[in-house]
């Protein structure tokens, strides 16, 4: 069932992005991938209002998930950000995520 909603993935795994795209799509989703955090907040600077969720990788390349998604809430509260990660560099996730009563998992979702 095709859609107007786009997702904009940011993961520098390339394998991950392309799966993750690949079911996107696949639902009727208009996605756009990119590798790094600069690319990503570029995107979003330039274009807030055309990206209708997030999906953020917290280790990137040139810029950190967390730098990313702070430098985007300082000029869009609204839109979702799902934040998707093998680990979580410092072990703490919930304090520099949580910002302005965003909400956070209390546990994480770990594969099997």
């Amino acid at each position: 069932m095709p859609n107007n909603e786009h997702i904009l993935v940011v993961e520098d795994e390339e394998h991950l992005a392309t799966g993750i795209k690949y079911n996107l799509v696949a639902d009727g989703y208009r996605v756009t991938t990119v590798g790094d955090g600069p690319s990503a907040l570029k995107i979003l600077q330039e274009n807030p209002s055309e990206v209708d969720l997030v999906i953020l990788d917290l280790m990137l390349p040139g810029m950190s998930g967390y730098a990313v998604c702070e430098a985007f809430r300082a000029f869009d509260m609204d839109t979702p950000v799902l934040i998707l990660t093998a680990s979580y560099p410092d072990g703490r996730p919930h304090a520099r995520i949580r910002r302005r009563g965003e909400s956070v998992p209390h546990q994480a979702v770990r594969p099997r």
